[in-house]
């Protein structure tokens, strides 16, 4: 037996009502922007901040160090920065360093090395820096993406509407 979802015409009957009945006066003075007036004072961006930079030429088979910066709007402490995933490269170093605390506003910069592999088309290095905020932990990640050749696209001059010289490349499907 299938059962029927819907809500009771006596009692729909009253949403709308009640719904038509707080509206109603706002449209009836001819004021409707009131109903509709949206004020937005929150900022909804991550606290945590984090930007890595390869600090060595990329090459196949090259020890590479990797600068992960952090910032901070807000105090954090006991921060450190991990690798997380190094995407097939060997770590040469520590995967954890430790920042101590991170001061709003005060960049705080920890180092990795990672040996590259020799094959492959791309190493994707996942980086992740966590701390104790006021209201519990806060983590924010980052990545770098090695491509030791390179794009593997070609790129072409073209000049926009407006005039402005961009490189362009070509976009086509990862799946085939």
């Amino acid at each position: 037996m299938r059962h029927k979802m819907s809500v009771p015409g006596r009692f729909r009957a009253t949403i709308l009502g009640l719904a038509l009945a707080t509206l109603l006066p706002a449209y009836a003075a001819g004021d409707t922007t009131a109903a509709h007036e949206v004020v937005w004072t929150s900022d909804l961006s991550h606290p945590v901040d984090v930007h890595v930079t390869a600090l060595d030429p990329i090459r196949r088979g090259a020890t590479v160090r990797f600068a992960v910066r952090s910032t901070s709007r807000i105090g954090l402490g006991r921060a450190e920065a991990r690798l997380v995933h190094a995407g097939g490269a060997n770590v040469a170093g520590p995967t954890r360093i430790d920042l101590g605390r991170l001061e709003p506003h005060r960049e705080k910069q920890a180092t990795f090395r990672v040996v590259l592999p020799n094959a492959g088309t791309r190493t994707l290095l996942q980086f992740k820096v966590v701390g104790e905020g006021p209201n519990g932990t806060l983590a924010r990640g980052a990545v770098y993406n090695v491509l030791p050749d390179g794009p593997s696209e070609t790129l072409s001059t073209v000049t926009t509407a407006n005039g402005e010289k961009v490189l362009d490349a070509p976009a086509r499907r990862i799946d085939r």
